[in-house]
């Protein structure tokens, strides 16, 4: 099996684990997903794929909550749960894995709204009656997307995520010294 993990020093790894780009939540992907160690896993940027597989865990936590960030930073966070239909029940087990107490009680709510239950998925679209002039629920949805938007959250981002990469930091790189 590959070992996905890049390597760093302890002062790198420091750096990673706290930087974010200007008005920007912390994602870790640029130094612990989007690196040629993973990236030349065939397969690696897909949910249950075997090469996806062979990631660590909590690379594929900050794998998805980049995907959340940039779905929702996008199109909003209906947009995220309609593209990510195959994966959603294993996107609501990685993001509750960040354990930011606030972001997944929003996600939740949000999630549900749209999707049902975490374990069976539906997406709502799927059942809207498409003709009738009203819109598919998304007070949740639109909710989570106001707080998400916001520099609080953004800051936090890098409190609480952070935290999850310094947690796991042997799951996420080799240290070199």
């Amino acid at each position: 099996m590959t070992d996905t993990r890049p390597e760093m020093t302890r002062a790198r790894f420091a750096e990673a684990a706290a930087y974010a780009y200007e008005n920007w939540w912390l994602t870790g992907e640029d130094d612990f997903v989007h690196v040629s160690s993973v990236m030349d896993v065939d397969g690696w940027n897909f949910y249950g794929h075997p090469g996806n597989d062979q990631l660590t865990e909590p690379q594929r936590v900050l794998m998805m909550w980049s995907d959340l960030v940039g779905q929702t930073s996008n199109g909003g966070f209906s947009q995220f749960v309609d593209n990510f239909e195959k994966s959603l029940p294993l996107a609501y087990r990685l993001i509750a894995k960040l354990e930011w107490p606030e972001l997944f009680e929003r996600f939740d709510r949000a999630f549900r709204e749209q999707a049902g239950d975490p374990e069976n998925p539906r997406l709502v679209s799927d059942d809207w009656d498409w003709d009738s002039d009203s819109e598919p629920p998304g007070e949740a949805a639109d909710a989570f997307d106001d707080w998400f938007y916001r520099d609080e959250t953004k800051a936090a981002s890098k409190s609480f995520v952070g935290d999850y990469i310094r947690r796991h930091r042997d799951d996420l790189c080799r240290l070199t010294d």
